[in-house]
């Protein structure tokens, strides 16, 4: 089991992505998302994301898991389930109680633990103590990502994986295009680290960042990761069996929606 001590300092840290002065944005919202995703996952999270993810952690009994950025903690218990210790960390104060009340039983069983911090500082979680972090459809959402990355870096063991989930940058800004039949995708910008207002909640102050592939692997080869896993994941129209434009539906196959990578912490030099 993981070495958690109790905080000394009570001071909030500076949120990632909201005013210091005011409640996390994702505490605004926090409602709609626990609607949104429920006990085990959206659509899209279920059906193309979190099995490619479980089968890159492979076998997790009896593994120290940080589950990093995990909202009203889903994942963290799917994560329990499968044997795993594991500590859910979200910067939402009003997520993490909400995790604590969706998956009381585990947390009463000590298989889950449910903190509120910054990723971008785990203050008192101890060093080289967690098998895998995983960061499920988050690193889009943080401004800070160089200091996240530093911060999973210091709490994994060597030889232990981080896997990511990110709405894939090649698609993620690019929008379809129709000529005659054939549809293609325009993409403007790729280079560019873009902050961008995420509407999905109808809430203003919600910002995603889009960055492009080389500022991952950057960030990764800085910290001593080694790439191990790559998976682009394409997804079909959810009405595909309503439409008629067959061309259309072969396009949204084509080109990858999401993207999972798996690396391993390396020992400096290896």
């Amino acid at each position: 089991m993981f070495n958690l001590p109790k905080r000394k300092d009570k001071t909030k840290s500076t949120p990632q992505n909201s005013n210091s002065d005011k409640t996390t944005n994702w505490d605004r919202v926090a409602d709609d998302y626990n609607n949104l995703i429920g006990e085990t996952g959206d659509f899209n999270h279920k059906t193309y994301i979190n099995p490619v993810i479980l089968e890159i952690l492979g076998n997790l009994q009896n593994k120290n898991i940080m589950d990093l950025a995990c909202g009203q903690g889903y994942f963290s218990k799917i994560l329990a389930d499968k044997g795993a210790h594991v500590l859910g960390v979200d910067i939402s104060e009003k997520l993490i109680e909400m995790a604590k009340e969706n998956f009381a039983e585990k947390v009463e069983q000590n298989k889950i633990k449910f903190i509120a911090r910054n990723a971008a500082d785990l203050t008192n979680v101890k060093s080289n103590q967690f098998d895998a972090v995983v960061v499920n459809m988050a690193f889009h959402d943080i401004k800070e990502l160089s200091e996240v990355m530093a911060e999973i870096a210091r709490v994994i063991q060597i030889g232990g994986k981080l896997v990511f989930s990110i709405p894939h940058p090649w698609t993620h800004m690019a929008k379809t295009v129709k000529e005659k039949d054939n549809y293609y995708l325009r993409l403007e910008n790729y280079r560019k680290v873009m902050e961008i207002p995420n509407k999905l909640y109808g809430e203003e102050g919600i910002m995603s960042y889009h960055r492009p592939l080389q500022f991952y692997v950057e960030r990764l080869t800085e910290h001593k990761f080694e790439i191990t896993d790559f998976r682009e994941i394409s997804r079909e129209h959810v009405r595909a069996d309503e439409l008629d434009d067959k061309e259309y539906l072969e396009f949204k196959k084509e080109f990858p929606s999401f993207l999972v990578v798996g690396a391993v912490k390396r020992l400096e030099g290896e």
